[in-house]
């Protein structure tokens, strides 16, 4: 289905499935030119930059500039795009930004990867995908507000072990 909607825009997209540990052998090795895998969370500081920007060399987002990144410039590919460049640097400035100054770069962060579009997403984060919040009017012990982030473990950050019923 993704092969066809993207070669409306023009994009061959020859989707083949792949056993893990050869897809990521494959990914190690630079061999892949896209991968489709399901985005868990974007969060630039705390949970996952991987899916938004090359910070490491073990993803699929430019593992060779993944590398160049993680290394300082010692390993891989330095980028020749300079909103990459400067995306990357906003990155690892932001942080130890104050709050105010980190919230703008990382903003400066969105624009850059937003306007640039280094990944294409196919389906966005709903709130299902870590669990729905439903909560019964005889359940006890339950948090006013929840989050629902994969850093955060949603769930466990409410703690269900102390739920109880009321009588």
């Amino acid at each position: 289905m993704i092969s066809s909607q993207l070669k409306k825009i023009g994009l061959q997209f020859d989707a083949t499935q792949q056993e893990r540990s050869l897809m990521e052998k494959r990914e190690g090795a630079n061999e892949l030119q896209t991968v489709l895998w399901q985005n868990d969370g974007s969060e630039l500081l705390i949970g996952y930059p991987y899916h938004t920007l090359p910070v490491s060399p073990v993803q699929f987002i430019g593992p060779e500039i993944g590398k160049w990144f993680a290394s300082n410039g010692a390993q891989g590919m330095k980028p020749e795009d300079d909103q990459m460049i400067q995306a990357l640097d906003l990155f690892r400035k932001a942080p130890g930004l104050e709050e105010a100054d980190r919230i703008k770069t990382i903003q400066q962060i969105w624009q850059i990867v937003t306007e640039q579009t280094y990944t294409i997403g196919t389906v966005g984060l709903s709130p299902a995908v870590m669990g729905v919040r439903i909560v019964k009017n005889n359940l006890g012990n339950i948090p006013t507000r929840q989050f629902n982030g994969q850093h955060g473990r949603t769930p466990c950050a409410a703690m269900p072990v102390t739920w109880y019923f009321k009588s």
